[in-house]
């Protein structure tokens, strides 16, 4: 839900629609404790999701607002079907090149 607040021109070393549409899969963790409230800011059922979410947002959006470089991120999602195959270096870096050249 917090990508859908992002402005529009918000500098990101990410795919923010294939995160969006991955956000969408419902794929999150609700047991052991991960959804349990954090007061005092997110005291709700799902509190610590809300609180991770937060706290992603800042890290994506603040530093290039205070001239840093932006947040790359990679996720388990994007990288599940290769990791592990002998090619993983070069699409590592492959991938790392793309998503370093947003600047």
């Amino acid at each position: 839900m917090t990508l859908r607040y992002y402005p529009p021109d918000a500098l990101v070393a990410y795919p923010i629609t294939v995160w969006k549409a991955f956000s969408k899969t419902g794929r999150l963790s609700a047991g052991g404790g991960w959804a349990a409230p954090r007061p005092p800011l997110f005291p709700m059922d799902g509190g610590r999701h809300r609180q991770r979410a937060f706290r992603d947002a800042l890290a994506g959006l603040l530093p290039p607002l205070h001239g840093f470089s932006p947040t790359l991120r990679l996720a388990d999602f994007e990288l599940h079907s290769w990791i592990w195959e002998r090619s993983a270096v070069t699409k590592m870096r492959t991938l790392m090149e793309e998503r370093l050249s947003v600047e």
